[in-house]
């Protein structure tokens, strides 16, 4: 009986660690897919779409970037560093959103990930 548990256990855990590489891999994709949108509600619109099989709470943790040229920073302020410019639409995942005014993030360029800061008030969530 124990076996049979922990086998299920493992088999559970292996299906959402492969829905996850797999959901990890498409945020390349959706990027892709977002530079052509011509507006928020379009990128939002395919953004959707593409995402439709994942679960709601990874889902959440995603977010578009509201308008170009909003900073990846090294840390969490006005003064950092800047990591890069994100182009608009550009699809972000949120690793940290403890911070009231910033969101530690993942975004994915040209198949690296780079984790860095935005301003909440330059990404929007998918609705």
């Amino acid at each position: 009986f124990l076996l049979c548990w922990i086998l299920r256990v493992l088999s559970a855990g292996l299906a959402l660690v492969t829905q996850w590489k797999d959901f990890k891999e498409g945020l390349c994709d959706l990027n892709d897919l977002t530079i052509q949108s011509d507006s928020p509600t379009q990128a939002q619109k395919r953004v959707r779409s593409s995402m439709c099989h994942m679960p709601k709470s990874a889902k959440a943790r995603i977010r578009l970037v509201a308008r170009d040229n909003v900073n990846l920073g090294y840390s969490p302020s006005m003064k950092a560093e800047v990591i890069m410019p994100l182009k608009q639409y550009a699809v972000l995942e949120v690793v940290d959103s403890s911070n009231k005014t910033w969101l530690e993030v993942i975004y994915k360029h040209e198949g690296i990930e780079i984790q860095g800061w935005v301003s909440r008030s330059m990404v929007k969530t998918i609705q």
